[in-house]
């Protein structure tokens, strides 16, 4: 149950549990099919999560509370904090900055439980299990040329995403996504989650991203929920970070 809270950053999170894996390199000098495209893209995501087992990220991020009906704006929540994402896991958080509609208050404010179980990722082993990758040409995503690639969920449950991927028509690096969840839970009427990648050290890392939900329970919460951020300081993890 999704009420009554009021900010999706939590389904940004849970998302990227589910995609953290993302491939390296580039395509061979022919012209390869869209079935051999997505193979490739597949082979080495897989070979990145082997290397790989997460990421770090800083990130500034604000959610507007909106009234879905005359997009009024109710409350402004402005959070500084550090991400550690672990494959197929909820991240950790470390929230270093928390305000309500421009002033401080306890960090503790800021701190969000996780409602749901991770969704399944994309290029995990077992990922033919739950999605089908299908080649839908060449797009533009951020201004580059990029492959995109269709999610399509084999089963429509609240764990498995559907949308499109899009990967640098000649690194094959992760460029962006833009998904929602094949089933929503209970209170969850509407899902777009749109994030951007940039590349540091050859590889992908998160840049940017925007989630907009709109969550509804009769009686006690109608709201539109909508989350931009910001990542710096972006490293790929080889081991955990030390717990403080």
């Amino acid at each position: 149950m999704l009420a009554p809270m009021r900010s999706s950053t939590f389904l940004l999170c849970f998302l990227m549990a589910g995609v953290l894996s993302v491939p390296r390199g580039s395509l061979g000098a022919e012209s390869p099919s869209g079935e051999e495209i997505v193979a490739q893209i597949q082979e080495q995501a897989r070979a990145f999560e082997a290397q790989y087992i997460g990421s770090f990220s800083k990130r500034k991020a604000t959610t507007k509370i909106i009234d879905p009906d005359d997009d009024e704006l109710r409350s402004t929540k402005d959070v500084v904090l550090d991400v550690w994402q672990y494959h197929g896991e909820h991240p950790t958080r470390k929230i270093h900055e928390c305000r309500f509609d421009g002033k401080d208050v306890d960090l503790a404010k800021c701190e969000e439980e996780p409602r749901l179980e991770p969704a399944y990722r994309l290029f995990a082993d077992e990922a033919d299990e739950h999605y089908r990758l299908e080649y839908q040409g060449v797009a533009t995503w951020d201004g580059k040329a990029s492959h995109r690639i269709e999610v399509v969920p084999l089963e429509q449950t609240s764990r498995h995403l559907k949308g499109d991927v899009f990967f640098l028509q000649d690194s094959l690096l992760l460029a962006g996504m833009d998904v929602t969840l094949a089933d929503y839970p209970f209170g969850l009427q509407d899902l777009s989650i749109k994030m951007t990648f940039t590349q540091k050290d050859g590889a992908p890392v998160l840049d940017h991203g925007r989630t907009e939900a709109v969550i509804y329970v009769p009686f006690v919460v109608n709201d539109k929920s909508v989350t931009e951020f910001r990542a710096t300081d972006q490293k790929l993890l080889t081991a955990r970070h030390a717990k403080r």
